[in-house]
């Protein structure tokens, strides 16, 4: 339920206290734990009626020079989901590390509610400047999320809903958030995968670049997801050792960080050489062989080594027989 602008700052305060009339369980762990910064690290007011702080202009220009790759490799993504969500009155929004709104793609039904809560460029969204909200947030988390209508810390955006998912960079820092934000009465957990794994693709091709002058080595546990936005990818350098692996490598195959696997060579991860690959791939035309982690014995389906550059990912629509979980792990 929408709150009144003078009520919602007695909302948060009785769902922090257990008191609320409403089933405060619904509200989620990340809400609460975001409210609580709000209130004791930032000392901020739900109903202050200050102006969404944006950056000058020159600042903002700045901004967006700092990030011309990152804004390049996420606009194919924005205009894409921006298309797959037209007409459901989401705007779609890239926001660098800071919070800094970058990029934008505006739903017109959606544009009086953007000026109004400050959905604008160069405007700052992290939690100090914009609350609970799903840029914000999820640059605290650094995990995809949903911040629906009163879960906003701020009483004038408690009509927004904002999906966002954070985008990480070849060594797992987290550089910018891509968000969908409308005025829906519900909490879409399927606008969440949509954004989730449009960010999932701007990473990829985030870190195919990177990599552009390596070998690539590309695997799933499931052959027809090898090529889509859910593969792992490991580079190798020119001596044929791990250069780097994604985040989704390092999930499929268990590990936490990259340290103990750069500089190791491919047969620390699977029964193969890269030499053996190099020649199965060829003889296969290069289609996903069965290869084992050298771990625990698991089966994936590997294509490699190939350039970065002729990788082509398929679109959201094209890859969604993938379960939501995994999609927004």
């Amino acid at each position: 339920m929408l709150q009144q602008i003078g009520s919602h700052a007695r909302y948060i305060q009785s769902v922090l206290r257990g008191t609320a009339r409403e089933d405060s369980a619904a509200t989620p762990e990340y809400v609460k734990r975001s409210w609580l910064r709000c209130l004791t690290q930032y000392h901020l007011d739900p109903q202050s009626q200050r102006e969404p702080f944006v950056l000058p202009r020159q600042e903002r220009l700045a901004r967006k020079e700092q990030n011309l790759e990152l804004v390049s490799f996420a606009d194919t993504e924005m205009a894409h989901l921006y298309h797959q969500l037209a007409g459901s009155g989401y705007s779609i929004i890239l926001t660098d590390r800071d919070g800094v709104l970058l990029d934008y793609y505006g739903d017109l039904s959606f544009r009086n509610a953007a000026f109004r809560t400050g959905l604008v460029l160069g405007a700052v969204w992290s939690e100090e400047h914009g609350g609970t909200n799903g840029m914000g947030t999820c640059l605290f988390e650094r995990a995809p999320l949903i911040v629906h209508r009163d879960q906003h810390f701020f009483s004038r955006n408690t009509g927004l809903t904002c999906c966002a998912a954070p985008i990480f960079d070849y060594q797992g820092d987290l550089v910018a958030v891509l968000d969908a934000s409308g005025e829906s009465d519900r909490a879409q957990q399927h606008t969440l995968v949509l954004v989730n794994m449009s960010a999932q693709m701007i990473e990829n091709r985030m870190f195919l670049h990177r990599f552009r002058d390596a070998s690539v080595v590309r695997f799933h546990s499931r052959p027809e997801l090898v090529g889509t936005w859910g593969e792992g990818i490991i580079a190798l350098d020119a001596s044929g050792v791990i250069a780097a692996l994604d985040r989704n490598a390092l999930f499929q195959l268990g590990f936490k960080c990259t340290g103990e696997l750069v500089g190791a060579p491919l047969e620390r991860l699977f029964n193969i050489s890269l030499s053996a690959l190099v020649g199965r791939s060829q003889k296969k035309s290069f289609h996903a062989l069965p290869i084992y982690d050298t771990r625990h014995g698991g089966r994936f389906f590997a294509v490699g080594p190939l350039r970065p550059r002729t990788t082509r990912y398929p679109q959201p629509g094209a890859v969604c027989s993938m379960s939501w979980s995994s999609a927004i792990r």
